[in-house]
């Protein structure tokens, strides 16, 4: 199949030159409130490409022609880069700069509410729409300060506790659940990928001999009752025990937090990197499935990064890495 590359801006000139000149089209899909990136090459022997204005946005189609476009989101020029030989253009373009967007410090307490309200709210109050997973609609929260933190900063502690992935694609922040905690519908949406050994142009696995920890223990204190007793949780099995030195403010908190930590510590215990045929559907947080490769290899992993890669020499290419699967 022939790849698939189509960038839309407002200057009509520069679309028509991203698609006769292009040499490299680059995607980089990452982790959390990194942003994600692309970078546009184009052949520059004759000395004639437009040079698009700072802040010129790109909305960035790939896939193939046959089949599989899919849009890669809106990204906003940040530098050109000028080289050579053989000449060449350079554009690099981000996602919105949400440490920007949400920089400010505030001061202020949420009582009596869920995650999935907070993020809604945060998300209205700076000009976003927000996709939150289910399992962050019913969890209560009791109290939680805000103190001299930006919005930012806040949703990304709140999605620490909660194990959640909090992300900013385009004007949707994203706060979904990940591992065990994840709910049907959210895994549905992202995808699950069959990858064989012979897919790959090359591989690497790499796996701890060790388990460090079969379970997390979590405290907490229901500040409605009198007695004012620590009580604990246990997710997971005794033999080997990492204990959060949080206190939180419900038996449900404390044990989603165990095992949000629990998640973390079993999905650190493998790491993938491969190259794949490019699949522009692939994203962080999808579920990735080697087989046909070996033991202690053939799992089920989620994608933590994505580096998409359409090449005028190589073709279309994917580069994936993941994190072994909580099940």
């Amino acid at each position: 199949m022939k790849p698939f590359v189509s960038v839309f801006t407002k200057n009509k000139k520069l679309e028509n030159q991203v698609h006769d000149r292009y040499l490299e089209v680059v995607r980089f899909d990452r982790p959390g409130t990194s942003s994600d990136m692309i970078e546009i090459h184009l052949d520059d022997r004759d000395g004639k490409v437009i040079t698009p204005e700072h802040g010129t946005l790109f909305t960035l189609y790939i896939g193939y022609e046959e089949r599989l476009q899919v849009n890669q989101g809106t990204y906003i020029l940040d530098r050109s880069e000028f080289s050579g030989p053989p000449d060449k253009v350079v554009f690099y373009a981000s996602a919105l700069n949400i440490r920007e967007a949400m920089g400010g410090h505030k001061s202020r307490r949420w009582d009596n509410t869920t995650p999935a309200v907070i993020v809604n709210a945060i998300a209205s109050e700076n000009g976003y729409t927000a996709v939150v997973d289910d399992v962050y609609e019913t969890i209560q929260i009791q109290y939680l300060a805000q103190q001299e933190q930006s919005d930012i900063e806040f949703l990304r502690d709140l999605a620490k506790q909660y194990g959640a992935m909090f992300k900013a694609q385009g004007s949707v922040l994203v706060f979904i659940a990940q591992g065990a905690n994840k709910s049907e519908a959210i895994k549905n949406k992202l995808g699950r990928f069959t990858i064989r050994k012979k897919q790959c142009s090359n591989y690497r696995v790499g796996r701890e001999d060790i388990s460090r920890y079969t379970g997390v223990r979590a405290k907490w204190n229901d500040l409605k009752t009198p007695s004012g007793l620590t009580e604990y949780v246990l997710v997971g099995s005794e033999d080997k025990v990492f204990v959060l030195p949080d206190l939180y403010q419900s038996r449900d908190e404390a044990k989603l937090a165990a095992q949000a930590k629990l998640d973390r510590l079993i999905r650190s215990e493998a790491d993938v990197s491969i190259t794949i045929p490019g699949n522009p559907s692939i994203t962080c947080e999808s579920e990735l499935e080697l087989i046909e490769f070996r033991d202690r290899v053939n799992d089920l992993y989620v994608v933590t990064e994505v580096e998409h890669r359409i090449s005028k020499d190589t073709g279309y290419q994917s580069r994936v890495k993941a994190l072994l699967a909580v099940t």
